[in-house]
């Protein structure tokens, strides 16, 4: 009878620290779940952020090639402008030559300045 007591308390108590452990093992696996739930959602942030600032820099990079472009534009507009002014200019310089050469004045060079090549 003893030796039924004794693995009657034994199976009691070996009973008690499974159920002990097993309520160990739920809250460990919930906090692991919280926190598997939690870094998702921080991924999906990131992944939202990364989204958010690939868009932006597209569209940066879209903005730097139409002002390259634009810009390339200009200084070709203004090219043709300055050659065309030069072409004027040589121009009347040429046929106050022919008129008058002993009143011709020429221009200040510095005052050209502007028309040189960018």
């Amino acid at each position: 009878m003893q030796a039924v007591q004794d693995l009657s308390g034994r199976t009691a108590a070996e009973l008690q620290d499974t159920e002990s452990q097993e309520e160990a093992l739920a809250q460990k696996l919930s906090r692991a779940q919280r926190k598997t739930a939690a870094m998702a959602e921080e991924a999906r942030r990131l992944a939202a952020y990364q989204q958010s600032l690939e868009a932006e820099l597209a569209r940066v990079r879209d903005a730097t090639e139409s002002w390259r472009s634009a810009r390339g534009a200009a200084r070709q507009e203004a090219q043709r402008a300055a050659n065309h002014c030069r072409r004027v200019l040589r121009s009347v310089g040429d046929d106050a030559k022919q008129e008058e050469p002993e009143e011709h004045v020429p221009l200040p060079l510095a005052s050209l300045a502007f028309l040189a090549p960018l």
